[in-house]
């Protein structure tokens, strides 16, 4: 079943905030945008989807999440942000300037 992409993003905050490792976390943020991508999304709509992730992690208050959750909003926007510079830096390769 394809979810939309807020449904999408809705389910990996959802999985990030209850994960029981760091491992666990990238597990997810990384099976998560390969389901975006074997859906046949552009780049640009991957990169739009991990920051509107990325926005929504900023905006947790450390002091309502408890110490797990607060380690995995962390650890997920780390790969998140690991995850859209490899994609900056691949769509840099296809380009060729002269």
């Amino acid at each position: 079943m394809f979810l939309s992409p807020d449904e999408h993003r809705d389910k990996l905050v959802s999985r990030i905030l209850m994960a029981h490792s760091q491992d666990e976390v990238k597990r997810f943020v990384d099976a998560s945008i390969d389901a975006l991508g074997q859906h046949e999304m552009g780049d640009f709509t991957i990169w739009g989807f991990i920051d509107q992730i990325i926005d929504e992690l900023r905006q947790f208050d450390p002091m309502c999440q408890d110490s797990s959750q607060w380690s995995n909003i962390k650890i997920a926007r780390i790969q998140l942000n690991r995850i859209r510079q490899q994609l900056i830096a691949a769509e840099g390769q296809t380009h060729h300037y002269v």
